[in-house]
């Protein structure tokens, strides 16, 4: 009631991660500075690709959110640098007003956009066969810094988070769930 905005809720078990995300379908920038009331705040919020729909639900669902200095929103998910952060938190609950959902994280890439060779996951919303979920999967596992013996088959539904890394300009941190 306090926003139609809502799209739903993240949370990782065992870290900061544990929040509302909100969906604006004219822009992703309108979120970037604002918290969950639409003021403008330093403290802001995830929220979901302008792109995607929670119902009916698009194949893939993209969550963005910033990398606070503070430790909260996306920050958490750089520590899925190390595979063993990862072998204790596989697991992300992603629950919208429509269903309940439990993604296991099959891929962690590091991407600079610009770059000759950025793969633009952000693109990939719905899939119109097999051989594009495939060669998405393919492209995100191949990418991965480790490999999750995870692999997601067509008709899963995936669930991809975003955020900065700041290691270098530009680039992102994204951890891709089935």
């Amino acid at each position: 009631q306090r926003n139609n905005d809502f799209s739903g809720w993240i949370e990782i078990e065992g870290t900061k991660i544990d929040y509302p995300v909100m969906h604006n379908t004219q822009s992703n920038a309108y979120y970037l500075h604002r918290n969950f009331n639409r003021e403008d705040s330093n403290a802001r919020i995830p929220f979901l690709d302008f792109q995607c729909m929670i119902n009916p639900r698009s194949d893939n669902i993209i969550i963005y959110s910033h990398n606070m200095k503070n430790g909260e929103m996306f920050h958490d998910l750089l520590n899925y640098k190390d595979i063993n952060y990862y072998k204790e938190h596989n697991k992300v609950k992603y629950d919208t007003l429509y269903e309940t959902g439990e993604y296991e994280i099959f891929a962690v890439i590091r991407t600079k956009v610009g770059s000759s060779n950025e793969f633009k996951y952000y693109n990939y919303i719905n899939f119109n066969d097999e051989a594009g979920f495939n060669s998405f999967v393919n492209t995100a596992i191949e990418r991965s810094l480790y490999n999750t013996g995870v692999i997601p088959v067509f008709g899963d539904k995936l669930l991809t988070l975003s955020t900065c890394s700041y290691n270098t300009d530009n680039e992102r941190f994204v951890v891709f769930c089935k």
